[in-house]
């Protein structure tokens, strides 16, 4: 199919003013005093009890339990990988389905990080098996119930720095996009039309949106596949970190009007 016809073709358009005052904050005075990289910024889950899952230690919270023990809870580490993403590199790392991982909440990818998450159906020993770059398991054990989005009770942020204190009169809040949301902004845009039913319109902005991005390698990634409307070409030449939007092009790829199965196939904690 054309997307010339299925999305009107417009000229790139320029950053919006949220990108605009973001890259402005990142080069304001405060950027000589804060740096946020995974070897400066770390986040560590405090989970429901309490128990705050500190970097490098190792925990089992087993319990003596029935036998419907069909989950596995285990203590995520990770560096410069968001939470889904890791959780889908583990699942391609073992051959499982990315949609048997939960998690309590998101953690930033520009920070090393610690988080329960949970696993159907995979034995603590198969998980601790796992070998991706960047990522450790501090620990698996048997459980009966998945982890749920919001079971925490919060994060415990530690920001290093070489600069004295009283030398940091303020900073940005700025740690990652589930703070701000991404320079695109289209999100609320995109579950709007799923919401109405229009799901190829979902699609076509989700993929299409070029506004407020801040990447130019991710615009003309765009731009090529209004005006050339192959999914199977865009996937290989959308950039790599744009992992989603490659998943949605892999599903059109082989079912070019099933717009519903393009949405489903993105990790189950987007949808």
């Amino acid at each position: 199919m054309s997307l010339s016809r299925w999305y009107p073709r417009t000229p790139p358009k320029a950053r919006s003013s949220s990108a605009r005052s973001r890259a402005s904050a990142h080069s304001s005075d405060t950027s000589d005093f804060l740096q946020f990289t995974p070897d400066t910024f770390f986040v560590e889950e405090i989970t429901s009890d309490g128990t705050v899952l500190e970097l490098g230690k190792t925990y089992s919270f087993e319990k003596p339990s029935p036998e419907r023990d069909f989950f596995t809870h285990f203590v995520l580490q990770k560096r410069e990988w968001n939470t889904v993403q890791a959780l889908g590199a583990i699942a391609r790392n073992l051959h499982v389905k990315p949609s048997r991982f939960d998690f309590a909440g998101t953690k930033d990818r520009q920070a090393t990080t610690t988080q329960l998450c949970s696993v159907f159906a995979l034995a603590p020993e198969r998980l601790l098996q796992a070998r991706v770059k960047d990522i450790q398991i501090n620990g698996a054990w048997k459980a009966d119930a998945k982890i749920r989005l919001g079971n925490l009770l919060g994060n415990r942020f530690t920001i290093k720095t070489d600069k004295p204190a009283n030398a940091i009169p303020s900073f940005p809040n700025y740690f990652g996009e589930q703070r701000f949301g991404s320079g695109r902004g289209n999100t609320a845009k995109t579950g709007r039309l799923i919401l109405a039913g229009d799901y190829e319109a979902a699609v076509r902005s989700y993929l299409c949106d070029s506004e407020g991005e801040e990447n130019i390698d991710a615009v003309r990634a765009r731009e090529t596949l209004v005006g050339e409307g192959d999914f199977a070409a865009a996937a290989q030449y959308f950039p790599h970190h744009l992992k989603y939007e490659i998943t949605m092009l892999r599903s059109l790829s082989s079912r070019p009007t099933d717009f519903i199965a393009a949405l489903r196939s993105l990790p189950r904690p987007l949808q």
